[in-house]
């Protein structure tokens, strides 16, 4: 599936996911392997979420493409992110905005409502329509939880270099208010066991426990 989430072609011909993230990778390559483990663990995820081979794929590719509108953010924002989140409404809050500009020729629209709420809340404090519970697409409630552990656990991410264990507590701190209870408990379970996360590339991918 990794390699069909990179080639796939959509409605209009070509290749436009390979093509976009081909520009995220000289842009901002911080971003793009950020979203290529998101796009890992949603595939590791969609393997126990029941879901059919169709919404399988569009979880990958709605999880690699979340923050392709980036490629429109000038990057000494993308260098201080936690700094500028929040106080730049210009800028990093309307990414998810551009970006379903610049997939709307190619991505059908459970792909688009995925990147346009992927910053919704459980709670209904998100962006951009105030959305509550399960009223925010499925596959945005799951990006927005990868999203927030590899930013979590990954050297240089949104937060610091911290521990898979030190991810899990964060995701349990943020379940019922940002996250998705449900499926932060599932997420838990199914992805981030003994040594399970160790082929992705996650730094001390030790179990929840083993903190």
């Amino acid at each position: 599936m990794r390699v069909i989430a990179l080639s796939e072609k959509g409605h209009g011909g070509g290749y436009p996911l390979y093509d976009a993230m081909e520009a995220l990778r000289r842009k901002h390559p911080d971003t793009y392997y950020h979203c290529i483990r998101t796009s890992l663990l949603a595939e590791k995820f969609a393997a126990g979420l029941e879901l059919d081979k169709r919404e399988s794929r569009e979880l990958v590719q709605s999880c690699l493409m979340h923050d392709i509108g980036k490629l429109l953010i000038d990057n000494s924002i993308l260098d201080h992110e936690r700094k500028y989140f929040g106080s730049r409404p210009g800028a990093l809050e309307r990414h998810p905005a551009i970006g379903v500009r610049l997939l709307e020729p190619v991505m059908n629209s459970r792909i688009l409502a995925a990147v346009r709420h992927q910053n919704e809340r459980w709670d209904g404090g998100g962006t951009p329509d105030g959305l509550t519970g399960e009223h925010i697409p499925q596959y945005a409630r799951i990006c927005a939880i990868l999203d927030i552990f590899d930013g979590w656990v990954m050297p240089g991410g949104h937060y610091s270099h911290r521990t898979i264990a030190g991810g899990v507590k964060e995701l349990r701190r943020l379940a019922g208010n940002r996250l998705d209870p449900g499926l932060v408990e599932l997420f838990i379970k199914m992805v981030c066991k003994p040594g399970a996360l160790y082929m992705y590339g996650w730094p001390n991918a030790m179990a929840p426990n083993d903190s």
